[in-house]
């Protein structure tokens, strides 16, 4: 009887130490493991777990959600992947490092949506997109439903609409490449700058804000 105690008590034992050995893995990093196209996401620091700024409740039909995934992936869509990293270095001059994550399609979506919650913007997405971005993303069908990084970016979309992502200001209304924008319009200026690397090669995403 003693014996079979011992046993449960090490077998309770040995789980519990093991599952205060995984949980800081399962729940302080992001990483996509899989092959392919196929990631397993896993929550990160610095995700938030609350609504964003723009509720799920904010009448985007599925065309919308398209939409936005179509300005997603022309504009950063391979930009993620097992092997990626991104520093996002805010005005501030602090900065936080995320490995294997696919914030940028996140913060892109949400400067997306900033704009079509802002009276400077048109009311209407494809209108939005079609003067700020470019005319051929407004339409929900440009990206077919077979192309994996599109699918992965309608995914991270979605993750934006349901609150799980890194948050960013409302009067985020700018993403580009050019280091000078603030200086060409007035009123902008820096929330962000974001390198990014795949691994392979990178770049800078420049985030502006207005006010």
């Amino acid at each position: 009887m003693k014996r079979t105690t011992l046993r449960v008590l090490s077998v309770v034992l040995c789980f519990l130490l093991l599952a205060g050995c995984l949980s800081p893995l399962i729940f302080a990093t992001n990483i996509y493991v899989g092959t392919g196209d196929e990631y397993e996401e896993i929550p990160q620091p610095g995700y938030s777990q609350a609504p964003v700024s723009v509720p799920v409740s904010n009448g985007l039909s599925e065309a919308d959600i398209d939409r936005i995934a179509n300005v997603v992936t022309h504009e950063v869509g391979g930009i993620c992947g097992p092997d990626s990293y991104v520093v996002v270095t805010y005005a501030n001059g602090t900065s936080v490092t995320y490995y294997g994550s696919c914030i940028l399609h996140q913060i892109h979506a949400q400067v997306l949506l900033n704009q079509l919650h802002s009276s400077m913007f048109p009311d209407a997405l494809s209108s939005c997109i079609r003067t700020y971005w470019a005319s051929y993303l407004s339409e929900p069908g440009y990206y077919s439903s077979a192309n994996s990084t599109w699918v992965h970016c309608r995914q991270d979309v979605t993750d934006v609409l349901m609150g799980y992502t890194v948050t960013i200001p409302s009067n985020v209304y700018a993403a580009t490449c050019d280091p000078y924008f603030a200086s060409y319009y007035p009123g902008y200026s820096l929330y962000a700058a974001v390198y990014w690397n795949t691994g392979w090669y990178g770049g800078t995403f420049y985030y502006y804000q207005y006010g």
